[in-house]
């Protein structure tokens, strides 16, 4: 958030639990002697995901029985109401195996992290990608959806599930003192510009660490890439597991190019880093989160997750009985299948708007003394008490293309047709024929003519014109164009040895040419 006057940012920071390291043997061999997962609670089940993650507000049947106006204010704990469904449980899962993955590369117990440390940053630095030393594990994922229909709730429900800050002293007999912060979420500058999602971060540590970050590198002279390279030391420093950036459709107000650089970024923390992003937005951050292969590869690295509104189904019930059970008007009222669709009818499957309809519904059943909940109430709740989000469902039931897309955040992006695979035939071999002045041919069968045989001669002059290209320092491609290689090109090395007396195979010529090393090197 910015403030106009004194135009500094400022964050609400989304705390959690700070705990002593407790180490346990980790269920995998491969987490073994990392105390970063170590320290981590134990992985669980579904089932035991569920029933941490149930928010159930504090209720009794005697409540019904209470004052009016005593009720009316009970009922808002209804806000505060959370049933884990199918998606919230996919999150958790993506989630706990991001965080540990993360960590996979970024043991500080392996003297080979710590000291590519500072190379790394110069990398992250010069945006480029770490060529060796380090392999980072990170791969983060992106969740899409319309608003209310539960994305930053699940986040925060399922980030809870963990301690936000592990304080360590000693470990396996070794002096180890650090505070690994395991996650952190902020929102993206409503400019989307780099520098505000910095200062964002200083001031989130500053609250949560007692640091003073921000206080350090909010000056003026501090340019948005000096900021950046601060962020990434301070993420490696700290042992953040995981970043969460909500409200990312923000980035569609950056400035030219502004967009392009935050997605830049973030994968660039990834690459240097090996810290996990996860990208949280409406469905107008869906052009710009798969503008781009190489942001949609690390955006999807568990694939992405597309949250759209419940349908009218026995996740629907679930839901729908879990909610029903929290009543404070006098007359009790079972869940009929007609109030079912109804609320689903209303609330076009969004579930925060299911909630405050339900809400809204029996507020004025309490006041008005009707004290029953019926599917006219339910209707008239909708209509007369969210004026401005029934609007916008009606926008949706309309099924109006043009009328949906002027509502860009409920808009779902278009989806392409996705062919399907079909079996191939199996591809002629290539081998190289010294008739042909040692250029590869395809192995044909005796008869080798007709249809299958044209498409044979078709792919062996494409392939026969790559090599042709690959002649000297300037052969003649198609249309009289020079085509060269670089000095250690694998394709002009490749290519040459296609040419010699007798011809060599890509696997002699790079042997010839010292790219390919004998196992034997490595034994010692």
């Amino acid at each position: 958030m910015i403030n106009e006057q004194d135009n500094t940012y400022s964050v609400l920071v989304d705390k959690g639990a700070v705990v002593e390291a407790a180490y346990s043997a980790p269920e995998l061999p491969k987490f073994r002697g990392n105390p970063l997962v170590e320290a981590l609670p134990p992985i669980i089940t579904r089932k035991q995901a569920a029933k941490l993650m149930q928010r159930f507000p504090e209720y009794e049947a005697g409540m019904r029985q209470l004052p009016m106006h005593l009720r009316a204010h009970a009922a808002m704990d209804l806000l505060h109401f959370f049933q884990p469904l199918s998606n919230h449980l996919k999150l958790e899962g993506m989630i706990a195996r991001v965080i540990r993955d993360g960590y996979l590369s970024r043991n500080p117990m392996d003297p080979s992290y710590a000291g590519t440390l500072e190379e790394r940053l110069q990398f992250f630095k010069n945006q480029q990608s770490v060529t060796r030393h380090f392999a980072p594990t990170a791969a983060g994922f992106s969740i899409l959806g319309m608003s209310g229909v539960g994305k930053s709730t699940a986040l925060r429900n399922t980030l809870h599930l963990y301690p936000q800050i592990i304080i360590h002293n000693n470990y396996q007999g070794r002096n180890f003192t650090k505070a690994q912060l395991v996650w952190l979420t902020l929102q993206c500058p409503k400019d989307g510009s780099p520098r505000g999602l910095c200062l964002g971060f200083f001031e989130a540590l500053d609250a949560l660490l007692g640091t003073s970050y921000k206080r350090e590198f909010d000056k003026r002279w501090h340019s948005t890439n000096e900021l950046s390279l601060a962020m990434a030391n301070i993420v490696a420093r700290h042992h953040l597991g995981v970043l969460g950036i909500d409200e990312i459709q923000h980035l569609n107000a950056a400035k030219s190019g502004g967009a392009d650089e935050m997605l830049n970024f973030f994968v660039n923390l990834i690459n240097t880093i090996g810290l996990p992003v996860i990208l949280i937005g409406t469905y107008e951050a869906a052009n710009l989160l798969g503008g781009t292969f190489r942001q949609a590869r690390r955006g999807s690295g568990q694939g992405d997750l597309i949250w759209n509104w419940m349908e009218f189904d026995e996740e629907w019930q679930l839901f729908a009985e879990t909610l029903w059970g929290l009543q404070y008007v006098q007359v009790k009222c079972p869940l009929t299948p007609a109030l079912s669709r109804a609320l689903h009818e209303v609330s076009y499957g969004v579930i925060d708007l299911a909630i405050r309809i339900y809400l809204v519904a029996q507020i004025r059943a309490i006041e008005t003394g009707v004290e029953v909940i019926t599917v006219d109430l339910l209707r008239s709740a909708y209509r007369d008490d969210l004026k401005l989000l029934s609007r916008i469902v009606e926008v949706l039931r309309s099924g109006d293309a043009e009328a949906i897309k002027r509502i860009p955040d409920v808009c779902p992006p278009p989806t392409l047709a996705v062919h399907e695979f079909v079996p191939s035939v199996e591809r002629p071999a290539v081998e190289l024929n010294p008739a042909h002045d040692g250029q590869p041919t395809l192995a044909q069968d005796a008869e080798g003519g007709g249809a299958e045989g044209d498409a044979s001669k078709e792919v062996e002059e494409v392939i026969r014109s790559f090599f042709k290209r690959g002649k000297g320092a300037g052969s003649r491609g198609k249309r009289g164009s020079v085509v060269t290689f670089e000095p250690g090109d694998l394709r002009g090395i490749v290519a040459q040895g296609a040419q010699s007396k007798p011809p060599a195979s890509p696997y002699q010529s790079l042997l010839a040419a010292g790219f390919i090393k004998p196992s034997s090197e490595f034994l010692s």
